[in-house]
């Protein structure tokens, strides 16, 4: 398991880690998800 920093606003996101456990999601890289092609914007 690799821990990935990740403190932005992502459905990933979980105490300041990446939890995507594989590379399946394709999200849209966004400013301020550090062009992360995984990102997805967490819905509030």
């Amino acid at each position: 398991m690799s821990l990935i920093p990740c403190t932005g606003d992502c459905v990933y996101q979980k105490e300041g880690y990446c939890s995507l456990e594989r590379a399946a999601s394709r999200g849209k890289p966004e400013p301020a998800s550090d062009n992360c092609v995984h990102y997805i914007k967490r819905q509030k």
